[in-house]
């Protein structure tokens, strides 16, 4: 047994450093078992949770993430996209699953990216889904967008007010080289 506690130490020094390094990430975090029950999360899910006002008192821990996931009536087909992904990366048919959805609050729209990778290593499967906001990327992208919109409508206004004032003159140009002279319709 005095041989078992310097391993048992070498092998808790790791998992006791992973919990201050998820705590630092801005992402939600949650590992989750072979089954897809929340065994951890970060310090950033505990906040989205508060503030969203989740009603558990553990954060979801002990909860199966995929059938939280599952739809109910009048949802989207991302849930069922999420569901497929997650059961993809734990039976090893993917490395990895990544998708941009909306989470929108009373608050305003938000917008994520749900990342999902295994966990590789001994023992049995497990999977580190990380959500992140990604809104202020999404309202820069989309004002961008209403930018190029507006200069593009700005440019066939332009064009189409230029035309109109050139018409006469390219029409005197035009009767002037089918004349022949220059100086013709000046003079008549």
């Amino acid at each position: 047994t005095s041989d078992r506690k310097p391993a048992d130490q070498k092998l808790e020094e790791p998992v006791a450093l992973l919990h201050p390094c998820i705590d630092a990430l801005s992402s939600h975090i949650a590992v989750l078992d072979e089954d897809g029950v929340i065994l951890a999360v970060n310090q950033a899910w505990r906040r989205f949770a508060d503030e969203n006002q989740f009603a558990g008192v553990n954060y979801g821990i002990g909860s199966n993430y995929v059938d939280a996931c599952q739809p109910t009536s009048g949802e989207s087909t991302d849930c069922l996209t999420v569901v497929a992904g997650l059961r993809d990366v734990l039976h090893g048919r993917r490395a990895h699953f990544e998708l941009e959805y909306p989470c929108h609050a009373a608050s305003g729209n938000r917008w994520f990216i749900l990342r999902v990778a295994p966990i590789t290593g001994p023992g049995p499967a497990r999977l580190v889904v990380a959500h992140e906001n990604v809104t202020e990327r999404r309202e820069a992208e989309e004002a961008l967008k209403a930018d190029s919109r507006r200069k593009d409508e700005f440019l066939a206004l332009l064009a189409h007010e230029l035309r109109n004032p050139l018409a006469p003159i390219r029409h005197v140009l035009q009767i002037m080289r089918l004349s022949g002279g220059h100086g013709q319709l000046l003079h008549s």
